[in-house]
């Protein structure tokens, strides 16, 4: 059954590389014609002509932008898209590694623990959400780095690599947020993680 399964991995990795080669390869035959056209239709807006309206003008001129925001929007779709494919490719580097008998012995460990692993991030995201959604409500008025849901994640998530905020001793619930953050995230979660691998 395992046999089978490389089979349907190998076949199903070959059809997402390929999909992606062709993808690519189509795009990058009409980038440079797209960017033409677009960068001509953003100068091509006459500003200066007393014959068009001012409206029109602007119309005119955001329909390029958005027709430039488009090919970003393609653009990144490609790199995600890319980064799916490599991921494939990484998860079959780790499963062919399997042959050698001292490598066994770690993807065997790793896929032994894949359940436990699973369990771990559903846990460690309600903490991470809670505590950058609690931080977010206590201190959103008051620092710019908790300005924002997604602000208050990316400080959590610099907390949880050690880099505390800055003046964080000035204030006293802020004291409290940062102990019970490190303690609870690094030292809980971290001793969690290592007690599963």
């Amino acid at each position: 059954s395992t046999f089978k399964f490389e089979i349907y991995y190998d076949f199903i990795q070959a059809s997402v590389l390929l999909a992606f080669a062709l993808v690519a390869f189509l795009q990058s035959l009409g980038s440079e014609t797209v960017a033409a056209a677009i960068v001509a239709d953003m100068s091509d807006v006459p500003f200066a002509s007393p014959d068009m309206g001012f409206s029109d003008k602007v119309n005119q001129f955001f329909k390029a932008v958005e027709a430039l925001h488009a090919a970003f929007v393609t653009q990144t779709s490609i790199s995600v898209f890319a980064f799916i494919v490599m991921v494939l490719m990484l998860i079959r580097i780790i499963d062919v590694t399997a042959v050698h008998p001292r490598t066994r012995v770690l993807v065997g460990t790793l896929l032994h623990g894949l359940n436990d692993l699973w369990h771990f991030t559903i846990l460690f995201l309600i903490v991470f959400f809670f505590f950058a959604y609690t931080s977010n409500w206590m201190f959103a008025s008051q620092r710019e780095d908790f300005k924002d849901l997604a602000a208050s994640m990316a400080t959590q998530f610099n907390i949880i690599l050690g880099e505390l905020p800055d003046g964080y001793r000035e204030d006293n619930r802020m004291i409290v947020y940062v102990v019970f953050s490190c303690v609870i995230q690094f030292f809980l979660m971290l001793n969690f993680l290592l007690a599963i691998v």
